[in-house]
This record gives structure tokens, C-alpha cells and sequence, in this order.
């Protein structure tokens, strides 16, 4: 059963603790290094009025060694089980899931904990508010697309670092999902996604799930395109989204033309990036 009493951050980090513990309890927690410098300034706004101090560690079942719970309590400015993440790695979990545990503390109005699996269309709209769903499954007997409740959450929480980790990406990302929804909104691709099952699921991905440098994202976007489609109804749609979105910038549309080209330069790149990043 989920605390649904606890707040979102800390629900999920009680959960990887829990769990984590439970499939090696003797090797989960490691020492970390020190706190990098620029994390901690990011760690000085951080709003600590709904954690919960170490003293009530046992409250919630955490499976901890004697020995890690000493452990856990010698470090001076470690006061709360919510922090344990930042002073310690743990093991058999990706550094991205650790890192990914550092941003819900320090940006929880950046994600919405939800207990179902949202749709990618969901997804994307949530992205377009600089924000990204995690999925914690009550139901432990949860399966969806081969991953278990642990493996689903970590699947997101893996997005959800690769989404904050660079903030100049992330305004990129941004830019980028904003795109894409303009494009549905436009109907730019008719009934392209309803007739072409496997473009559907690539296209999907690619604005749900990729969380991608966008000039990355939008060469896969027009990979997608070619893979599914023959060359003129290709040529039809590609030329549909140039028009709506680079009619008036020569400079744009010649690199939206050489995306996937040898013809693609640094500065095509640049202009793309800066196009993304200013997209609202």
C-alpha cells in the first residue's frame, strides 16, 4: 500500500527506499560524495516544511540495517529521510535515477505524481508546462509493456532527470513539444497518426517519451516521416509542416529541408536550436 498521506517527493523517494532495500538490503546504500557546489546553492531554496526527520525512519518501514541507520544518522546536516538520496548513492539503481531523486527535491513543481499510466498526448501537454508525469502503480500486481511497478517508476524518473538535467535543453524541449502540439492542433498531419499504426507509435515516442536535444528530436521526426511513408506522401506532409511553421524565414526553411542531409551545417543546427527556443 501507498503513504498517500506523504507529498509527492516524498512518496517516490520512500518508495525507492523501500523497495530498493527490500531486493539488497545489505548493499543499497553507499557513501556519496560531497554535495557538488552548484547543487548546493540549488539546495539553499529548498522548502523542508513537509519532510519528515530521520527520527521517524521506523514509521515507515524502511528496511534499514542497524548499521545503515547509523550511518544515516552521523552525517550532521542529514535531518531528514527525504535527504538521504543526497548523501548517499544507491546502488543497483542507474546514476540517472539518483540524479533524477536530486531534481524531485529541489524542483517539485516540475513533475505530477499520478497512480495510472498517462497517454502520450497527456504527456506531451504536461511537457508543454515544463512538466513531466511519474507514474507510482498502488497496485503491485501492476504490468504495463513489460515493466513491474519498481520498473515503470524508474523508467519515468530516468525521463524525468534526462527532462531537468540541462536547463538550456529543457527550454529547448520545450520550444519542441509546443511545436508538436501546434502541429496536431493544426491538423498539419491530417489523419496520418489514425491510418499509419506504425507511425503512430514512432511519432509517440518521439514527443513523449525521447526527451532529446530537440534538433535531435526533430531529425527524428522527419526519419519517421521517410521510414513510413512513400516519397509522395512524404513530400506532402513534410511540406505541409514547412509552410505552416518556416513560410517566412528562407534561412529556416533551408535548414529544415537539409535535416538528415549531408547538407545540414553548424549553422542550420543553430538556427533550428534558436528556433526551438524561443517557441511559444
Amino acid at each position: 500500500m501507498l503513504n498517500t498521506t506523504l507529498n509527492p517527493t516524498s512518496l517516490v523517494i520512500h518508495f525507492i527506499l523501500q523497495w530498493g532495500i527490500k531486493m539488497d538490503r545489505n548493499q543499497f546504500l553507499t557513501h556519496k560524495s560531497p554535495i557538488k557546489p552548484e547543487k548546493l546553492r540549488l539546495l539553499q531554496d529548498l522548502n523542508k516544511d513537509k519532510f519528515h526527520s530521520i527520527e521517524t525512519l521506523e514509521q515507515y518501514q524502511l528496511i534499514f540495517t542497524k548499521t545503515q541507520l547509523n550511518r544515516i544518522k552521523s552525517i550532521k546536516n542529514l535531518k531528514y529521510w527525504e535527504e538521504i538520496p543526497l548523501y548517499f548513492h544507491l546502488k543497483n539503481i542507474k546514476q540517472e535515477i539518483n540524479e533524477a531523486l536530486f531534481y524531485l527535491l529541489i524542483y517539485p513543481k516540475n513533475f505530477e505524481l499520478v497512480h495510472y499510466v498517462p497517454t502520450p498526448l497527456a504527456m506531451l501537454n504536461l511537457q508543454c508546462e515544463k512538466k513531466r508525469y511519474i507514474t507510482l502503480m498502488p497496485d503491485q500486481d501492476f504490468h504495463f509493456e513489460g515493466k513491474n511497478v519498481w520498473q515503470f517508476l524508474l523508467h519515468d524518473l530516468s525521463h524525468f532527470a534526462r527532462f531537468m538535467e540541462n536547463s538550456e535543453c529543457l527550454v529547448g524541449q520545450i520550444g519542441f513539444a509546443k511545436f508538436i502540439k501546434s502541429m496536431l492542433d493544426e491538423e498539419l498531419l491530417e489523419n496520418l497518426p489514425k491510418i499509419n499504426k506504425g507511425f503512430k507509435e514512432d511519432f509517440e515516442y518521439i514527443y513523449s517519451d525521447m526527451n532529446a536535444y530537440p534538433v535531435h528530436a526533430l531529425k527524428s521526426f522527419k526519419g519517421i516521416l521517410r521510414k513510413h511513408l512513400n516519397e509522395s506522401d512524404f513530400n506532402y506532409y513534410f511540406k505541409n509542416t514547412l509552410d505552416h511553421f518556416f513560410k517566412e524565414n528562407s534561412k529556416l526553411q533551408t535548414a529544415y529541408s537539409n535535416l538528415n542531409t549531408p547538407a545540414f551545417k553548424l549553422e542550420d543546427e543553430l538556427l533550428m536550436n534558436n528556433f526551438f527556443s524561443s517557441y511559444t
